[in-house]
């Protein structure tokens, strides 16, 4: 095993222990009033999907909750349409959607990334700078990730190259419009630290616009 993955799977470990030891007491004192329902989103009434939007999700596990409670907003995962027909696909990097396939960059039917056992919420957004083009060049680059290792690294550690679900989608937006930014949370709490990007911040961005969403 590379030293890489030896040091990225550490990483994985660390995480899940500040989870378990530090943030399910939290996520346990607001489960009480945190009740899973069925939630709305039906994909009869989706706008019309293109390639390149931006799939956001409000997560159901604890560590969709710290998340949210680090970043201070709704969504805790990203991911971006890489296909159309015959359904459509959101190609994303998740530690566990798809137990055969953990901790990498995969390929989910819309219906299972927003289902109800892991999606609380959703919306998806789009660029006004996206033309036909660039989104095709963005799903290109992106689906060219499959099977990629999740990396959890800040993007301020030395010669760092993280692949979690923000900078998966971020990287390949920013190929085709390079004065596409998103900011730096620093994060700085027991056992993690480093600044990151956030899903929330693709919300946030002034050049996106809220086509549906669903809570």
């Amino acid at each position: 095993m590379s030293a890489n993955k030896v040091a990225n799977k550490a990483l994985a470990c660390i995480f899940t222990f500040f989870i378990g030891v530090v943030v399910c007491p939290i996520v346990l004192l607001t489960f009480i009033n945190h009740q899973t329902t069925a939630h709305p989103f039906n994909t009869s009434l989706l706008p019309q999907v293109k390639l390149g939007d931006v799939i956001l999700r409000e997560g159901t596990s604890a560590d969709s909750d710290i998340i949210m409670i680090l970043s201070k907003s709704k969504y805790s995962h990203v991911g971006i349409v890489t296909e159309i027909y015959p359904e459509i696909e959101v190609t994303h990097a998740t530690t566990d959607d798809d137990p055969e396939h953990p901790n990498q960059v995969i390929t989910s039917k819309l219906s299972d990334f927003w289902s109800d056992e892991l999606a609380n919420a959703g919306a998806i957004v789009r660029y006004d700078f996206m033309t036909p083009s660039d989104a095709v060049k963005v799903a290109h680059d992106v689906k060219a990730k499959l099977g990629n290792n999740f990396d959890l690294n800040p993007l301020d550690k030395d010669h760092a190259d993280p692949l979690y679900c923000s900078t998966l989608v971020y990287g390949a937006i920013k190929h085709v419009n390079q004065k596409f930014d998103l900011p730096l949370s620093k994060v700085n709490v027991p056992l993690v630290s480093g600044k990151y990007i956030f899903p929330q911040s693709f919300l946030d961005n002034e050049h996106s616009k809220v086509i549906y969403a669903f809570d």
